[in-house]
């Protein structure tokens, strides 16, 4: 059947899922593993790059025609693959025609949960992306480790019974770093997770980064264009970002990869909890931000704002700062702009490290596409005009954030399931 050769997402994603402890095993390929590898590759180019026919997978893979048919017909066999009839774009001429193969999007669901400090977020997508069900956010009232594990279990099991004629794969659960302060900074937490789902939930579960889990639905249920380093980062109560080289996160030698609450932006700042002084976490996240400003709320300072919210500090929210300072009023103005410039610093700086494709941005709701127009317009003063597209808003809102726990359960238990696949004969 030939041999792919490897590439380096694959590489990634089995030591980004080896254990700790466990040895990498330098062993030959038998025939099986060649096979499924390979499968797995024909996956990953109709994933990234849509519908093609055999003959442009096997000239893509640089394999025979015969050993693209063998391939595809076992995965069309086994559910994996759809035929969705003769490629549009092929001239009318005598002969065999080319027939489009596609990911089979029916093959199966999964169940998707995002929780942060301030909802829990649950739904299933198929394969492909596309929503087939979605929960109200709930607010997230927990003040405990075990109340957090009932409310997640509650979520997985109810969006489970919206399904009841779908086949669920797999749940993929996103946690925002943010919850730390619950569930404690030793990462047991995620362990104890693992055990109490194993114990309660019919389905396999995965655990990730909500920040990470929804970068890789960005990269994986792309809705614009194909990008092989994606930079994502989150605004929220705190600031967290994730990288993807060539579609799979970079982790760093202790997952703390993407902490970026705690990149000091101003030497001078006020003290963060992690010790350092000027911390983004303490100049520019959203939480900081509010509670400053509800310390010295009044009319006097905030005049558009405290109207906005009836003067209420509890009604205050990020939104009502926005629009205060794009209506004018003076406080609100320069809170917010100091805020923007320096979280803009932060993205630059990002942008001079990892030197990515796209740089997209969560979390951002009212004038989200002037601040990105913004952005992009200095980024071009700073690198050139080749870089004044590089900004982008996230697909996605906070009602869709559940999907970053599918794209983490359709890698685990869709595509690297394909590669573990047994032969029919073993």
């Amino acid at each position: 059947l030939g041999i792919v050769q490897q590439n380096p997402r694959i590489l990634l994603h089995n030591l980004h899922n080896r254990k700790g402890d466990e040895p990498i095993v330098r062993t030959g390929l038998g025939k099986s593993h060649v096979k499924r590898n390979n499968q797995l590759q024909i996956l990953l180019q109709l994933r990234d790059n849509g519908p093609m026919s055999r003959v442009d997978l096997a000239r893509r893979l640089n394999l025979t025609k015969a050993a693209i048919s063998l391939l595809v017909g076992d995965l069309l066999e086994r559910g994996y693959l759809t035929e969705l009839g003769q490629c549009i774009e092929e001239e009318v001429k005598p002969g065999k025609r080319k027939i489009a193969l596609d990911i089979n999007a029916d093959y199966g669901c999964t169940i998707g949960c995002v929780i942060d400090m301030a909802y829990i977020h649950a739904g299933a997508a198929n394969i492909k992306g596309d929503v087939v069900y979605q929960q109200p956010s709930m607010p997230m009232r927990c003040t405990t480790k075990k109340e957090i594990f009932s409310e997640l279990l509650e979520a997985i099991l109810e969006t489970a019974e919206a399904l009841p004629q779908k086949h669920i794969l797999g749940v993929g659960i996103g946690v925002n770093d943010d919850l730390s302060v619950i569930l404690g900074k030793n990462r047991s937490w995620k362990w104890e997770l693992e055990n109490f789902l194993a114990q309660h939930c019919p389905y396999p579960v995965i655990i990730e980064s909500s920040t990470r889990a929804l970068a890789m639905a960005q990269f994986d249920y792309k809705k614009d264009a194909y990008w092989e380093n994606l930079l994502f980062v989150e605004v929220s109560d705190a600031l967290n970002m994730a990288f993807l080289m060539d579609g799979e996160p970079y982790l760093g030698s202790h997952s703390r990869a993407g902490d970026l609450k705690h990149c000091v932006v101003d030497p001078a700042g006020p003290l963060c909890s992690c010790g350092r002084r000027g911390c983004a976490n303490a100049l520019v996240s959203v939480r900081y931000v509010l509670n400053n400003i509800r310390t010295i709320l009044s009319r006097e300072k905030f005049p558009v704002l405290y109207d906005l919210v009836n003067g209420d500090p509890k009604q205050l929210n990020y939104d009502a700062l926005v629009l205060a300072a794009h209506l004018g009023d003076p406080g609100a103005t320069e809170i917010f702009t100091k805020a923007d410039n320096l979280f803009f610093d932060c993205c630059v700086n990002l942008i001079y490290i990892f030197d990515p494709d796209v740089c997209y941005i969560h979390g951002l709701s009212i004038f989200a596409q002037e601040s990105i127009d913004e952005y992009n317009h200095k980024l071009a003063k700073l690198l050139g005009k080749q870089s004044c597209t590089v900004f982008k808003l996230s697909g996605y809102g906070q009602q869709q954030s559940f999907l970053g726990g599918c794209a983490i359960a359709g890698r685990k238990f869709f595509y690297q399931a394909v590669s573990q696949l047994p032969e029919e004969n073993d």
